[in-house]
This record gives C-alpha cells, sequence and structure tokens, in this order.
C-alpha cells in the first residue's frame, strides 16, 4: 500500500488531496492457508477476522471476513443505555 499526501505527482492528474494506492491479494499459485482471529476488549467490543487463500497456477480466490460489535457507539450521558450497540462488518473476494 503506498499513501500519498500533499502535492501528488502528474500521473494521478488533477487530485490535490491524499492518494491511496492499494493491491489486494490473490491465491494464484498458494497452498491452502487461512487465519482465525478473535478479539475482545472493554465496554463489550468483541470482533472477529477470518481470512482464507487457496490457488492453483492458472486461477487463485482470496477471502477476507471482519466482523465487530461494540457497546460505545453512541457513547450517550446515561447510566444504563440500552439503545449504544454497534455492528459492523465487511466481506472482501478477490480472485
Amino acid at each position: 500500500m503506498d499513501v500519498i499526501s500533499g502535492s501528488p505527482s502528474a500521473e494521478f492528474g488533477d487530485k490535490t488531496s491524499l492518494i491511496i494506492n492499494a493491491t489486494t491479494r490473490s491465491g494464484l499459485g498458494q497452498k491452502a492457508t487461512g487465519s482465525f482471529a478473535v478479539s475482545y476488549g472493554s465496554f463489550g467490543s468483541e470482533g472477529e477476522e477470518a481470512t482464507l487463500g487457496l490457488g492453483g497456477s492458472h486461477w487463485g480466490n482470496f477471502l477476507v471476513f471482519n466482523a465487530e460489535r461494540t457497546r460505545r457507539f453512541l457513547d450517550t450521558p446515561e447510566f444504563r443505555p440500552i439503545h449504544d450497540a454497534g455492528n459492523t462488518g465487511t466481506f472482501f473476494r478477490s480472485i
């Protein structure tokens, strides 16, 4: 991943602020591999992340899944907040 701030070069045209150039992963030529992570933090924050990559010489597949739930979504001043939970989830697939 490349992050360019300030004045970018001419190859980016008339962009005047932050440019992020990201290259995604693929499973091309990769043995089956993956990971799984679970986290828990204060305020009832919990998160999960799973990755899987596999492929052959002419095909590949890479999957990522992230999910998070937190009880500090709105950060309300109530003594016993009941509507302050927030969820987020992402799924990414690169072929």
